[in-house]
């Protein structure tokens, strides 16, 4: 990275320890704002794919409002080529946040899959360090926002010709034909990999953030669910069954609220209350 990120990992890292007021720093797209006490606990927010930063920013302020210190990260889905793109954005987060927190606990909390695909290529970065047991145990908990599902080829290509192309910029025809191409290239390359499967292990588990995650026999400890019967891109009832194979490990403490109108990664928008006393009552639920 330039000499300005660096100088930005600098200022991170001596904020950590002589930090008395809040302060927000950026690394590049990392974005990080310190509690003045340098041992509270931190909450990492991965964006959903086309989020601006001004939008999650307002839920880094849950937690910060509330003395926790936030890491906020959105991987850009235009630099993404593939599951294993997401593994160059982990790695960034580590170097530039991770390897050098001092802070008495981690809270992630994720948005669709986009999300969950950084902390998928994260969470592999972690489990192969020589410390991995150390740093797991500092991890307490996870929040989902819309995830994670099994998403179709149609419902992937919605999410990215609309984050891509949004609406105010770019016209309907042109986001509906892309989105159509896109969803005939992902059903291409599903189909390849179900071809492959046939010859070779775990090739879903390399390929999709879903299968990834059902795949961990560790997972942070305590997970909260936020999705909703109306999320037209990632469904109710995939998220549901990622939570019912989630209850079978009785290590696991497993919280949900479901909303019934809500879009896909907007139930703050319409139920702002609700979901951020859910959020809240979680985390305080891991210092109890």
């Amino acid at each position: 990275m330039g000499g300005e990120n660096q100088s930005g990992v600098d200022n991170f890292n001596d904020n950590n320890n002589n930090q008395t007021t809040n302060n927000c720093c950026q690394c590049g797209d990392i974005c990080v704002t310190l509690n003045e006490n340098p041992d509270s606990g931190l909450v990492l927010l991965f964006g959903w794919a086309g989020c601006n930063d001004r939008y999650l920013m307002k839920y880094s302020q849950i937690y910060e409002r509330a003395g926790y210190s936030t890491v906020r990260f959105t991987a850009d889905i235009q630099k993404v080529r593939s599951f294993s793109s997401y593994r160059a954005f982990a790695l960034e987060i580590y170097e530039n946040v991770l390897e050098s927190c001092k802070s008495s606990f981690i809270v992630f909390h994720v948005f669709s899959m986009n999300g969950c695909s950084v902390f998928c290529a994260l969470w592999d970065l972690i489990e192969n360090l020589a410390d991995a047991d150390l740093f797991k145990a500092k991890i307490k908990g996870i929040i989902y926002d819309s995830a994670p599902a099994n998403v179709s080829p149609w419902q992937s290509a919605t999410a990215i010709s609309i984050a891509t192309l949004p609406t105010g910029k770019y016209s309907s025809t042109l986001r509906d034909t892309y989105r159509c191409v896109l969803a005939a290239g992902l059903s291409l390359h599903r189909s390849l990999i179900w071809l492959r499967s046939q010859f070779e292990a775990n090739v879903y588990e390399r390929n999709f953030a879903f299968y990834r995650m059902l795949s961990f026999t560790e997972l942070p400890p305590h997970q909260l669910f936020l999705y909703s019967h109306s999320d037209a891109i990632c469904s109710s009832k995939s998220i549901e069954s990622f939570i019912n194979k989630q209850k079978e490990n009785r290590n696991f403490n497993i919280s949900k609220t479901c909303f019934v109108n809500s879009p896909h990664c907007q139930h703050y928008r319409l139920h702002p209350s609700d979901y951020e006393q859910a959020c809240l009552n979680f985390i305080t639920s891991l210092n109890s």
